[in-house]
């Protein structure tokens, strides 16, 4: 009878052992938070997406990222472009891309304009209206969501006829939150709950020459991905993203690099950890080692000018940033026996 007893736990119970997760608006990241995300642009043949249902599992450990993207939480005061966005109450510094600039609330996060910087066109900002929505809160199985909205971007082109370019996208978004269960990444395992969402995002393009503004072209995409959101401690956010292709292939995963952190940034140079804090920053900024680093630091401004730069000094490295102009400016770490480097994006406050 003894032995029995623990069996039938294990038989009655034992299929009941993950949870089902709602998220709230107090679950997810904010202002202090960094979160890096890992790219797999060839994920192994094992991560798929599965079906829909309840208690579900995915084992997604064998992913591999190529490359990390920070994402930093902050105050839009903190922002070189808050004044154009005076309804968000958050901001999203997103690697050396840009800024997201959010309207968060116990209903909602929403996407209400963004600054950022594409290849080969620059920097450009635009509006979101109405904002997209980015979550519902609170999240739970079961839960859908459909909406439009459109943002428009205006490009300088100063080429022979041409004075500029207008893109009007307009975004269609359909969701629902189908399945729910527990998720393994390389950093853990969680409980989940999983959101797939389908896309249409059609670009319309008007140039402007000495006749004036005339239309060009319309291009529609559409975009299928599932992503498993958690309310974790240590993660707070979008565990793991899956993008498909048409065929309803896996083209692309990400997935968190790490728990989220308190206003450092940690990364790898030759499997040297280095942190970075605080980020933003008033006075001083600091860049502490794991084992001793034979490197250099450097800050650089928008053009990429060095504005200082110093050897590693055993472990811990800082810099004074009194007198610097508030605002956007780059941090590089480069190893000096490898010549290897990382760059990433800090705030001056």
């Amino acid at each position: 009878m003894k032995k029995l007893i623990p069996l039938l736990f294990a038989i009655l119970f034992g299929h009941f052992t993950y949870s089902q997760i709602v998220v709230t608006n107090a679950d997810v990241v904010g202002k202090g938070n960094i979160v890096v995300q890992s790219n797999d642009e060839n994920p192994d043949g094992s991560i798929q997406p599965g079906e829909a249902g309840a208690d579900m599992s995915w084992d997604f450990s064998a992913l591999a990222g190529t490359s990390n993207d920070t994402m930093a939480f902050m105050d839009p005061a903190q922002t070189p472009f808050a004044d154009e966005f005076p309804m968000a109450n958050l901001a999203i510094d997103i690697s050396d891309s840009g800024f997201l600039y959010v309207e968060r609330n116990d209903d909602r996060m929403a996407l209400v304009g963004l600054a950022v910087e594409i290849d080969t066109l620059g920097e450009f900002r635009a509006d979101v209206d109405p904002a997209q929505s980015m979550v519902e809160f609170p999240l739970e199985y079961g839960n859908t969501y459909s909406g439009t909205s459109e943002m428009t971007f205006h490009l300088e082109y100063n080429q022979t006829g041409i004075d500029s370019i207008r893109i009007k996208q307009t975004m269609n978004i359909n969701r629902e939150a189908d399945a729910w269960g527990e998720m393994s990444i390389p950093m853990g395992t969680y409980n989940v709950l999983r959101v797939h969402q389908t896309s249409t995002i059609t670009d319309s393009v008007w140039v402007k020459s000495f006749l004036g503004w005339n239309f060009v072209y319309r291009f529609e995409n559409n975009i299928d991905s599932y992503s498993w959101w958690s309310t974790d401690a240590g993660t707070g956010f979008v565990i793991a993203t899956l993008s498909m292709d048409e065929s309803g292939n896996v083209m692309n995963a990400t997935y968190m690099k790490s728990e989220v952190s308190q206003g450092t940034n940690e990364l790898n140079i030759d499997d040297a950890l280095v942190k970075v804090y605080p980020n933003p920053a008033e006075n001083n900024l600091y860049f502490e080692f794991d084992k001793t680093f034979d490197g250099r630091v450097q800050i650089l401004d928008l053009t990429g000018r060095i504005i200082d730069s110093k050897q590693t000094d055993g472990l811990k490295t800082s810099f004074n940033l009194v007198g610097q102009t508030q605002g956007v400016y780059f941090y590089r770490v480069i190893n000096n026996n490898s010549a290897s480097s990382y760059t990433g994006k800090l705030i001056k406050r």
